[in-house]
């Protein structure tokens, strides 16, 4: 059987929603969010069979240093039509029509240790790296105080305390990320986080702070996932779509999981 890709519609929306949810299991309020503010027909691919996305891809405009670059995301194939090239064939084209239309690079951040060979194999390779650290209430740790703050106020600290080259968000990943995340201040420290009850998550920490345990005393939580802003386990990935020299990133932040 051949398979075509192929730029959805609007029309198509309904069908990759439930690919995405069979997928990646992400709420119906999830998908109202990107689906409002992220999602663009030109920067999706996806393979219909019998009226049903089988395979999608999308991708969502960043920047460094004056080069166009695409944050590919939610790359997904169903188990039935699994094992027959279809993600090679999104990817393919994908950046076949990136490289077209002027992007230096693509990156993404695979979800799985075994993703990583896969995507070696499609040309990518490593590029930043996290420290992602899992952490313990321990009712010693008080002392800090958090002050809320707006995304705004976050953007504006964020680009001060990160001097190195780093990718930055376009229009819709902006638009996106004060509903999935509150955002907070210390002193010296700025983070982005979730809590899921008792438990949070921390996708982005920047500057300095002694004890990170004192954070989770500080929003009322007994455990943690911090993502630090350097560290040795490999984050994301790029693949190079020009000729041209380029000055990589050495940090990237967010990944929307």
């Amino acid at each position: 059987m051949n398979y075509n890709v192929i730029t959805p519609t609007y029309d198509n929306v309904q069908a990759l929603r439930e690919l995405w949810k069979k997928v990646f299991m992400d709420t119906d309020d999830f998908l109202d969010i990107f689906f409002e503010k992220c999602f663009l027909p030109s920067r999706s691919k996806c393979i219909i069979v019998d009226n049903r996305a089988v395979a999608m891809l999308y991708w969502l405009d960043c920047s460094c240093k004056g080069e166009k670059i695409a944050y590919i995301y939610a790359v997904a194939t169903d188990e039935r039509f699994r094992k027959k090239g279809l993600s090679t064939l999104l990817i393919d084209q994908t950046h076949r029509e990136l490289s077209e239309n002027g992007y230096a690079y693509s990156v993404l951040v695979p979800s799985s240790p075994s993703l990583f060979s896969f995507y070696e194999k499609k040309g990518y390779k490593n590029l930043t790296y996290i420290n992602s650290e899992a952490i313990v209430k321990d009712e010693c740790s008080y002392g800090i105080k958090l002050l809320p703050i707006s995304f705004e106020e976050y953007c504006e600290k964020r680009r001060k305390l990160l001097m190195a080259s780093y990718i930055e968000y376009g229009a819709e990943f902006n638009a996106l990320l004060p509903h999935l995340y509150n955002f907070s201040q210390g002193d010296g420290f700025i983070l982005a986080y979730r809590k899921e009850g008792s438990l949070l998550f921390c996708p982005e920490l920047l500057g300095e702070i002694d004890n990170t345990s004192a954070i989770l005393s500080a929003l009322d939580c007994e455990k943690g996932i911090l993502r630090h802003s350097s560290g040795d386990k490999p984050f994301s990935m790029y693949c190079k779509l020009t000729e041209r020299e380029l000055e990589l990133p050495i940090y990237f932040g967010f990944a929307l999981d």
